[in-house]
């Protein structure tokens, strides 16, 4: 018989690999590159939606630790998100975001003449990536290895209806793409000894599911109802031949690599004003993958979930807040790969937003989670720490 926490290592990772963290509503939330690329349809209450959001955000961690580089940092919190169902007057996606984590852009229109079929082509840039290789020491992340990137992505697909009611979507799409990585002042020397990975090209495929609807209060623009998944699985090959890592742990990426993922947001309507909201994402990757298991711009691990539990309470007709409960599970190897531990963590915040009109809004996002290593907020250095801060002001435009 299984022991309690061999069933509990057992089940957690597939069930995290439901679902996104990021919520809010459609017309007043942040977008993410990442995102865009994973999820098929993105929600929204409106055929054409755009979202302007200019702010500042704060890292401070519980206490400082320079030589672990975790310390706190800010950055300008600015992004544009535009997402349409025409262009020039006929049928057609057009989606664009720009912002702290990149650019993406995608193309879709109807194909082969048949009802719900379309083609899509997809770009994306990521210029300003970090890859921060480490272990834990108890709940202390120690980095080893530290790098910045930049990548770029072209993808083309056929997205088609899975089932006749229509609110189930599949693709296949292939892709390609080029990797590009540089020392900076947070990379080790001497360079002999703490070796980056070479800069190499990628091609892949990817079978994308997605399934669910979410239903929106046409007052607030705000999700009230419903649900929305997607999981995906890729295949992706490689031209890299080199040789990096540390002293302790040097090796070479595979030429073949396969990966898998998923969202999951859920809206249950507990009373006339007040929304229950439960938002999952996880990710598989092969542990050789050693390129994004340790992107920075997610959580470091050859395998993760997150999930956040919030309750969403509308104060007034322009006013609402929303705390939330969030737990993190991750699996990483050693600082010499000999072995792979689990961890979990656990952390909580809230996110209040305040109407000034139909288009304009107020916000305030504060999240605190007890692993210190979380995503870095600026471009300029990767540090980490516990606590996250927000404000600024949200524009939309768009609407019904």
């Amino acid at each position: 018989m299984r022991s309690k926490k061999t069933w509990v290592s057992f089940l957690l990772p597939p069930l995290f690999l439901l679902g996104p963290v990021l919520w809010g509503g459609a017309a007043a939330r942040a977008q993410d590159v990442l995102e865009l690329t994973e999820i098929r349809n993105p929600p929204r209450f409106t055929p054409t939606m755009g979202f302007i959001r200019a702010g500042y955000t704060f890292s401070f961690p519980s206490g400082e630790d320079k030589d672990r580089e975790k310390r706190g940092d800010s950055f300008p919190d600015l992004s544009f998100y535009y997402i349409t169902d025409k262009m020039f007057g006929k049928p057609a996606n057009f989606t664009f975001y720009g912002g702290r984590e990149g650019f993406y852009t995608s193309m879709g229109q109807p194909a082969f003449n048949l009802r719900g079929v379309r083609t899509r082509m997809e770009f994306w840039y990521r210029p300003w990536t970090f890859y921060r290789e480490g272990f834990y020491d108890g709940d202390e992340f120690v980095p080893t290895l530290q790098y910045k990137g930049k990548e770029f992505r072209g993808r083309l697909g056929v997205l088609f209806p899975a089932t006749a009611r229509g609110n189930t979507f599949a693709e296949v799409a292939a892709y390609g793409g080029k990797n590009f990585f540089s020392r900076d002042s947070q990379t080790r020397d001497p360079s002999t000894l703490y070796t980056i990975p070479d800069n190499f090209k990628v091609a892949g495929v990817r079978v994308s599911l997605e399934t669910g609807k979410i239903q929106y209060d046409r007052y607030t623009g705000l999700p009230k109802g419903g649900a929305l998944l997607t999981v995906w699985g890729e295949r992706e090959v490689n031209d890299s031949d080199a040789d990096f890592g540390t002293p302790g742990w040097e090796s070479s990426l595979p030429s073949k690599i396969w990966r898998a993922g998923g969202r999951l947001s859920y809206y249950y309507p507990a009373d006339k004003d007040q929304v229950v909201e439960f938002h999952a994402l996880g990710r598989y990757f092969d542990k050789e993958d050693r390129i994004l298991t340790y992107d920075a711009s997610k959580p470091i691990g050859n395998r993760f979930g997150q999930a956040t539990l919030g309750y969403r309470w509308h104060l007034s007709g322009s006013m609402y807040v929303l705390p939330f409960l969030s737990a993190q599970y991750i699996r990483l190897a050693d600082e010499f790969d000999q072995s792979q531990k689990e961890k979990f963590f656990f952390g909580g915040g809230l996110s209040f937003r305040w109407s000034l009109g139909k288009k304009v809004n107020l916000y305030m996002d504060y999240s605190y989670l007890s692993n210190e290593s979380r995503e870095p907020v600026g471009i300029r250095k990767d540090y980490f720490s516990e606590h996250r801060f927000s404000a600024g002001v949200e524009i939309t435009f768009g609407g019904m």
